[in-house]
């Protein structure tokens, strides 16, 4: 949270914790954002126990997101959709930039969609003016762009030319 702390901006801040224990760090970010995303293969095997982090998370007075993988099935989240509010679908594996996106999540979100779920669903890995229209068009809503924009020179024009993809 350190870094967290000392971003300045009155927009609203999302938290993806992309860690094992997400409860143990959850009141330390809480403090400073909005939305608390976590992973519910965490709690593959533990549906009780992801059903008391949703809830503990929610205690702290943020919004509570669950996460899943590429390679995870939104059965996980599917029985939690009146609890949350917000789903985040991985479409890269997380751990460095520049990733392709991965087109098999495109199901999830319409999947998402067809189960009543009208909250936010976000996506984040491999967005680019391309993949951003098919996300879009699948459902989601919220798009996590690094490389596109922070690989760019022009960072206000690349935002610009996502926005126009949308």
């Amino acid at each position: 949270s350190p870094v967290v702390k000392d971003i300045k901006t009155k927009l609203p801040m999302d938290c993806h914790l992309m860690i094992s224990e997400p409860l143990k760090y959850a009141k330390d970010f809480a403090a400073y954002v909005d939305r608390i995303f976590f992973h519910a293969e965490l709690f593959e095997d533990d549906l009780v126990g992801l059903k008391k982090a949703i809830s503990e998370i929610k205690k702290l007075k943020v919004k509570v997101g669950l996460t899943v993988n590429p390679d995870k099935s939104i059965e996980l989240i599917l029985p939690h959709i009146k609890e949350i509010d917000a789903v985040l679908i991985m479409s890269v594996y997380a751990g460095f930039g520049g990733q392709k996106f991965i087109p098999d999540v495109i199901i999830k979100i319409k999947e998402l969609r067809r189960q009543g779920f009208k909250k936010d669903i976000v996506v984040d890995g491999g967005i680019d003016k391309y993949t951003i229209k098919l996300a879009r068009q699948a459902g989601a809503n919220v798009f996590v762009s690094g490389n596109s924009i922070f690989g760019k020179k022009d960072r206000r024009k690349a935002i610009r030319e996502l926005r126009d993809a949308l």
